[in-house]
Formats: structure tokens, sequence, C-alpha cells
């Protein structure tokens, strides 16, 4: 997996959890998270030290366009590097979530709706 398809899946996994669903399911997707969230902490460390090695200002309060133009090519290298990373646990999605009627409150089941491209990053760590 490279940097930019990991990142794709950390913001997947992001926006999933932003979901409602049960606890089982909310707790594999925080095991997940948790594993992920190292990776992009060192993401993050890395592309600080770029910008402090690679930025060069231009005496206006800014920085010049060529070093931003320079730092934003290392950061895309950093992300076209492949990664190697061993994540454990799978998260099982379940086909209703519980929920409230919102006019008589009643419990009930509905259908959980998500679209395609917010599991697609997730597809290998889903049962």
């Amino acid at each position: 997996m490279t940097g930019h398809e990991f990142m794709q899946l950390f913001g997947a996994l992001n926006n999933l959890g932003n979901q409602k669903m049960p606890i089982q399911t909310a707790m594999q997707v925080a095991r997940l998270y948790n594993q992920l969230r190292k990776q992009v902490k060192y993401f993050e460390e890395k592309r600080k030290q770029m910008a402090q090695e690679i930025r060069v200002k231009d005496g206006k309060g800014g920085f010049t366009p060529e070093s931003n133009q320079k730092l934003q090519e290392a950061i895309n290298d950093l992300f076209d590097e492949s990664i190697e990373m061993r994540i454990e646990g799978k998260i099982k999605l379940p086909a209703t979530i519980p929920s409230t009627c919102e006019k008589c409150h009643h419990n009930m089941d509905i259908v959980w709706q998500v679209e395609p491209n917010m599991v697609a990053p997730l597809i290998e760590f889903l049962e």
C-alpha cells in the first residue's frame, strides 16, 4: 500500500467512525483506527520536518514559491513510497442498526446505508 492509499484508508475509517453503530462494531473500528493513527503521526512528523528543512522565507512573511513547490514534491514522494504494515483485525459491518422511530419513538432496526466510496478503501478490512 502506498502512502496515498493509506491516507484514503484512514480518511474512510475516520468517516466510518463518525457513524452510529453497535458497540462491537464501534470497538472494531476504534482498534483499527488506533493501529493506523501511529502511521499518521509518522507522516505528520515527517512532513513537519521536511517543511523546516525545505521551506525558505521570502522576506514578506511567507515562503518562496520555489520552496513551496519543492516541499510539495517531497511530500508527494513520501506518499508514493510503499508502506508495509501489519494490520490486525477485521470490521464486521451490520446490515441493520438499532434506531428509534421519529414519529412514535419505538425501537426498531433500520438498514444501514453507506456510500460505496466510504467503504471502498476499507474493503480488505471488512468481513
